[in-house]
């Protein structure tokens, strides 16, 4: 999936969009992150902040910004390596939130909660790919925005306690009851379900002869439904009142279940799902940053570090050699004989554009893949290929993208290693036509739908997702008086107020004394002749696949113990 990101993320603090790694233009400046020694970096004092004051109100507009922001980066124009020369932006230019805070894949950790849920391998890749979609909605209409560079140690816990989506037996199709921005969502159909013509009633595809004269027995999907049919709303879709923001609000909920019989469940499972994260920079030089998020049934753990380019006109960011993607692995209690199955979800390539005119918008380019590995399923396994399509210089951006959903042999690749796979099929173009089971086509910023190979001509693409019917699910975080002193929101509070009291003079002194403070440490770890070794997770993780140390795995545990509190 793109990584569809209005930041840059742990690249030098550009005004930059996220996303991943990009073609060079012959005067690229090339922005990978090599080792350098810690007391290079530069502070905001160190840099040409341009002719405007900070404090002062034009500097504070967008083109203000913008002009400041061209300034310091024309300083850097034919520099091969500008992670060499780091720098540090006023503060007038940087989003009032931690970088490991705001930098999150889980704008809607509904939709990754649900995936275990799924028996058919079509619905779990489907799933994924959904969630893949959602993992970043912050920018479906947010601003760019530039949060604070993460410091070694800095570290981030949050969680979510929330409704998964739930079975619309009219549609035959998962609808989200939770942040919505309309009254009405639409189903999200799953390929294993079947409507009948009437559309009385939905049949899960393993049981579809069964009496439409009673509700056919709770098996797939319908088993994770919670709740009884009535004209109330149901525990399993019950709304979480503990949120550290106020959300949408929610008539669509009441709507769908007070006016919809939902299929029961007669396994008494619930619907409410506690999801936790854990988020560690375990390395300032280069900047790396590892994270796990923890739910029943399922876990999800990557590596972030990115690379950027700024061409003269664009600022372009792509993963780092140690992102390899986001990987989810499925648990013990996962349905459809999945438990030990692993998908990674590599990150497109995306640019900021508009630097020169003064307003700024992201694109999106190049390929992002699924790949389902491992587990205990015999017979085939399934891969995704999504291509987002280049933005002409004429006209209105389109933001549009097509995709694929495949079968292919893992026994096949195995003597060939897990590269091989990427290697073969790179494009939709590599992949035989009869191998594919989906086509995916829309835009990622709107609506995205899906057709099945083996569907008539005749039949028409069903919605996949619909990103304009969906709001970002806000974080849930502990009180800041029970912070750790390298806990994001403590460690950059004095900043945060500042930039919120709009005394940027202030906010930019007290930036730079968490970056001095940092510089001196690695210091004294130099003159001692120490290492710095991460507290929640382990120093390798070549493969893209950290590991958390006995203390990470004692936190995350007691997060999700903890009931409402993480």
């Amino acid at each position: 999936m793109s990584d569809i990101t209005a930041v840059t993320k742990d690249a030098p603090e550009l005004d930059a969009a996220a996303a991943h790694s990009a073609k060079a233009g012959a005067n690229d400046v090339d922005l990978q992150r090599d080792e350098h020694n810690e007391e290079d970096d530069r502070t905001a004092d160190d840099t040409e902040q341009g002719e405007l004051p900070q404090d002062s109100k034009e500097a504070n507009t967008e083109g203000g910004k913008i002009r400041t922001l061209l300034s310091v980066l024309r300083k850097f124009v034919g520099v091969k390596d500008l992670a060499s020369q780091r720098f540090s932006l006023p503060a007038n230019l940087l989003h009032p939130q931690a970088n490991l805070d705001y930098w999150c894949y889980f704008d809607r950790p509904d939709f990754f909660a649900v995936i275990p849920e799924m028996e058919d391998p079509l619905d779990r890749m489907l799933a994924v790919v959904r969630y893949g979609f959602s993992k970043e909605l912050k920018f479906y209409d947010g601003k760019i925005v530039k949060p604070f560079n993460s410091i070694l140690g800095e570290h981030f816990r949050c969680h979510w306690q929330l409704a998964i989506p739930v079975l619309d037996p009219q549609q035959g199709g998962l609808v989200p009851v939770e942040g919505l921005r309309v009254d009405k969502p639409k189903s999200l159909p799953l390929p294993s379900l079947t409507v009948p013509e009437d559309r009385a009633a939905v049949t899960p595809a393993m049981s579809r002869n069964a009496s439409r004269e009673s509700s056919p027995p709770a098996k797939g999907l319908a088993r994770f439904i919670g709740g009884k049919r009535s004209g109330t709303t149901s525990a399993g879709g019950a709304i979480s009142p503990a949120r550290d923001s106020a959300g949408p609000s929610q008539p669509a909920l009441e709507a769908l279940l007070n006016g919809t019989a939902l299929v029961s469940s007669t396994s008494g499972e619930r619907t409410e799902r506690r999801i936790v994260q854990l988020v560690e920079q375990t390395s300032h030089h280069p900047p790396v940053s590892c994270y796990y998020v923890s739910t029943d049934n399922v876990e999800a753990y990557g590596v972030d570090q990115l690379a950027a380019r700024f061409t003269g006109s664009s600022v372009k960011i792509g993963p780092g050699a140690f992102a390899k993607g986001i990987f989810i692995k499925l648990k013990e209690g996962a349905k459809g004989g999945s438990v030990g199955e692993e998908y990674q979800a590599t990150h497109a390539t995306a640019s900021i554009n508009g630097l020169l005119r003064g307003s700024l918008w992201l694109s999106v380019a190049d390929q992002s893949y699924i790949t389902c590995r491992g587990g205990s399923r015999p017979g085939l396994r399934m891969r995704a290929i999504i291509e987002y399509k280049e933005e002409s210089w004429v006209g209105k951006a389109k933001y549009a993208l097509t995709g694929i959903i495949y079968e292919y042999d893992p026994a096949a690749f195995e003597s060939e290693g897990d590269g091989s796979i990427m290697e073969r099929h790179k494009k939709i173009a590599d992949v035989a036509p009869e191998n594919i089971k989906v086509h995916i086509n829309g835009c990622w910023k709107g609506m995205i739908t899906y057709k099945l190979t083996s569907a008539p001509e005749s039949e028409p693409a069903r919605t996949l997702i619909d990103l304009s019917e969906l709001a970002v699910l806000p974080k849930q975080v502990r009180p800041l008086e029970e912070h750790e002193p390298l806990e994001s929101r403590r460690v950059w509070r004095n900043v945060i107020e500042a930039i919120h009291a709009k005394n940027f003079s202030r906010a930019t002194k007290e930036k730079q004394i968490v970056e001095q403070r940092q510089r001196d440490e690695a210091a004294e770890r130099k003159k001692a002749g120490t290492e710095y070794y991460p507290q929640f997770f382990e120093k390798e993780y070549q493969n893209g696949r950290p590991t958390l140390t006995a203390k990470g795995r004692e936190v995350v545990e007691s997060m999700l113990k903890a009931g409402t509190s993480a």
